[in-house]
């Protein structure tokens, strides 16, 4: 029996070194890695077979197990979303205007009217005066001179009506004593229309009732008679307007007028003969208009 186990130990020692040496393969995320080596000897002494002695070496005991784990990293902070940047706005047109290459200066001449003194309020409400006026023939034929009054109206201020009556006496053409009262109708318009003195022209018409007396030196004999006569006349004058609800004027009228109905005619030449109803003349007036 002894000589059996020494054959078996024999076969095992040289088996074992043909045993190929493992070498643990470890993954990298493997959490038990373990490398084992074998080694087995065995030594046969042959003596006497009264003394045979069989050693058996036994293998080396496997190295330590090492365990590795992996930890997770440890984190780094607060997780930031970083959202990308919205798109930019399309470009707006420009539009720029060509400079000229050279500066211009640009000089702005303003032309201030002087300042015309314009009605107020009042005085454009007041359009309706009464009128006095002092007269005189403007001939070395005749001397007669009198007095008118009237009524004025005046709806704006560029245009104004007047009705007016007068009394004249003194001395005729004919060299008689002549009383006349002639009634008036006239147009008249105001320029500048904004100011306190306004020249105006005046248009119009008159009737007239005289009354003469005396030596006719055309017929050659004393005489009394009374007419009518129907005229026109044209004139210019010049308003002053003082205040609001007084003004002064002074004008010239030049008239023409014929005589009216029956009778001998007004005028007679004694050299010629020459006989006539027609007469002209010019009469210069001052007047006062009081407007309420």
């Amino acid at each position: 029996m002894n000589r059996a186990l020494a054959v078996a130990a024999l076969t095992a020692a040289f088996a074992l070194p043909a045993l190929p040496r493992a070498s643990a393969q470890c993954d990298d995320d493997s959490i038990v890695c373990a490398d084992a080596s074998f080694s087995a000897s065995a030594s046969i002494s042959f003596g006497r077979r009264r003394h045979q002695q069989v050693i058996v070496t036994q293998p080396a005991p496997p190295p330590p197990v090492v365990v590795v784990q992996h930890q997770p990293p440890a984190p780094r902070g607060r997780v930031v979303v970083v959202q990308p940047a919205p798109p930019a706005p399309p470009p707006q047109p420009v539009f720029v205007q060509p400079q000229p290459a050279y500066h211009e200066t640009v000089v702005v001449v303003e032309h201030h009217r002087p300042t015309r003194y314009r009605l107020v309020q009042p005085w454009q409400n007041r359009k309706v005066g009464l009128t006095a006026r002092m007269a005189t023939m403007l001939s070395s034929d005749v001397q007669m001179g009198g007095i008118q009054a009237g009524l004025r109206f005046r709806p704006s201020r560029i245009f104004g009506l007047e009705i007016g009556v007068g009394a004249f006496g003194g001395s005729d053409y004919n060299d008689m004593r002549r009383f006349e009262v002639p009634v008036s109708f006239d147009m008249l318009f105001f320029l500048p229309r904004a100011s306190r003195v306004q020249a105006y022209f005046l248009t119009g018409m008159h009737v007239g009732y005289s009354a003469v007396d005396g030596f006719h030196t055309g017929y050659g004999r004393d005489m009394t008679r009374q007419m009518a006569h129907l005229g026109a006349q044209v004139g210019f004058g010049l308003e002053w307007r003082l205040s609001p609800g007084f003004a002064l004027s002074a004008d010239l009228r030049a008239f023409i007028r014929e005589r009216v109905g029956f009778g001998a005619p007004e005028f007679v030449n004694p050299v010629t003969g020459q006989t006539s109803d027609t007469s002209v003349g010019a009469v210069g007036s001052l007047g006062m208009h009081f407007y309420f």
